[in-house]
């Protein structure tokens, strides 16, 4: 019970220091999402969608780490060729969590009354912990944590996107046909 309470006395901070919580929130988000567009774009009813929903939360929680384990393999071998990739603030500036990124938005922190400052600080703090940061505490190497952010954000999208999008034809399969519904025949 003490963890539910210290996750709820500070969301923000614990969403920022803890890896699952967010693959969580993200997945849940992204489900909600595909749910919403079975629902308004295909013939699945409740259940199915439901059915479809949890197969992809499934999916995507899977994928997350295997997607950000194999980006960080090779991440790790690209820093030994490239060591000064992180140098390149272009891609510091853009990218969200990346080790350049909490020195780039010293612009948001000077914005005192602008609302999204703590949210833009946050995410930013948020993405750089979960990726650039080894369990141990120690930094991970420019594109080892950079590969490991795309692999874990990419690989979870595209697991729970590939189950929504072939759900429809899967249950389809396994309905019975309705009355008036022309069914299969056998060529004469």
């Amino acid at each position: 019970m003490r963890f539910a309470t210290e996750m709820l006395k500070n969301p923000g901070k614990y969403y920022q220091d803890h890896a699952q919580a967010q693959d969580i929130i993200e997945t849940l988000a992204v489900a909600g999402i595909s749910a919403g567009g079975q629902l308004l774009f295909t013939d699945m009813d409740p259940t199915e969608i439901g059915i479809s929903t949890g197969l992809g939360i499934g999916a995507s929680i899977a994928a997350r780490p295997v997607g950000a384990r194999v980006g960080y393999g090779a991440g790790r071998a690209l820093d030994k060729h490239f060591p000064n990739a992180s140098e390149n603030s272009v891609i510091n500036y853009l990218s969200k969590g990346i080790p350049g990124t909490p020195k780039n938005l010293e612009y948001w922190e000077n914005l005192s009354d602008n609302p999204l400052r703590n949210l833009n600080l946050g995410l930013g703090k948020a993405k750089h912990n979960q990726n650039y940061v080894k369990p141990d505490g120690t930094e991970r190497g420019f594109l080892e944590g950079t590969l490991g952010l795309t692999g874990r954000l990419y690989g979870d999208t595209l697991a729970q996107a590939g189950v929504a999008l072939a759900m429809p034809s899967v249950m389809s399969s396994f309905r019975e046909p309705e009355v008036g519904e022309p069914t299969a025949q056998l060529p004469t």
